[in-house]
């Protein structure tokens, strides 16, 4: 050991750093791989080289979508808005409901009943049911999520919906999907 010390301060930098160059450069390139397998799959994706094929869904594989929102302004009734356009527009073969649970709907009464006139006019695909939730305090995206699931098993119970969907997605209320993402 103490030999090692020695040669240590001993040695020079460039000495030291013949040494472990190549060492240093395989970690940096084994570490970092994986960060560049994935930058040129995006880029061959951008490219429109390679699309990733949708597996089949069953015709079991009904499932519920929630998306939570807390519905404070007209941005966020407007970010609800493009989130159910672009799940209608998603093209989900299978049974699907969409859920939208609002978080706290007391604190703004206005935007809820202006959502649920809108929605209200939506021309939904026939396998797509579409339908709001409210917590009236405010609880938390959980909370809007466990209420949007509850209201759902209500809706089985009275018979509305045949069973509980089997698969359960969930978005935010400012996000859209791209075509195909429910089916991937």
């Amino acid at each position: 050991m103490d030999e090692l010390v020695w040669y240590l301060k001993s040695s020079g930098g460039a000495e030291l750093f013949a040494l472990a160059w190549r060492p240093l450069l395989i970690a940096f390139l084994l570490y970092y791989s994986n960060h560049l397998l994935l930058l040129v799959t995006l880029l061959w994706r951008r490219g429109g080289f390679f699309r990733a094929a949708a597996a089949p869904v069953p015709d079991d594989a009904d499932a519920l979508l929630v998306i939570p929102t807390l519905l404070g302004d007209r941005a966020d009734l407007d970010g609800v808005r493009r989130a159910v356009q672009s799940v209608l527009a998603n093209g989900y073969p299978a049974p699907l409901v969409v859920c939208v649970a609002v978080d706290h709907a007391l604190q703004t009464p206005p935007l809820v009943a202006q959502l649920d006139r809108w929605i209200a006019g939506l021309t939904c695909p026939r396998s797509v049911t579409l339908c709001v939730t409210r917590s009236p305090a405010r609880g938390g995206k959980a909370m809007a999520i466990d209420t949007a699931v509850r209201s759902i098993e209500k809706m089985v119970t009275r018979g509305e919906l045949e069973r509980f969907p089997r698969l359960f997605f969930n978005m935010d209320a400012d996000g859209e999907l791209s075509p195909g993402a429910l089916s991937r």
